[in-house]
């Protein structure tokens, strides 16, 4: 007899409805899982490309200064702040077999 109450309680125990409410329970805790899951990944992903936006931006800077720094006046320019100075006329020598001579 006891046996037969066990049964007829387990049984109740999952009936449709017992059984509809406990899926609807699991799928209501799944979708708040999955929605904590979506705003933290959306949250990395802002923060990478906030990241990659100020990389970009540094990386335009460095090439502008690059393209300021090896322009010809430029260089001319850092050259005379060091000491180095712009010949005004260039001589170059002829050497020949008895004797040698300034060309202009």
């Amino acid at each position: 007899m006891k046996k037969i109450q066990n049964r007829k309680k387990y049984i109740k125990l999952f009936n449709k409805k017992n059984l509809s409410i406990l899926l609807i329970f699991f799928f209501a805790v799944a979708k708040i899982y999955l929605a904590i899951q979506n705003s933290s990944v959306g949250a990395v992903l802002s923060n990478l490309e906030k990241q990659t936006d100020l990389l970009i931006k540094e990386n335009r800077e460095k090439q502008s200064n690059l393209i300021n720094l090896s322009s010809m006046i430029s260089l001319e320019n850092k050259a005379q702040e060091f000491g180095y100075l712009r010949e005004p006329q260039k001589l170059y020598i002829k050497i020949d077999d008895s004797s040698a001579s300034i060309l202009r």
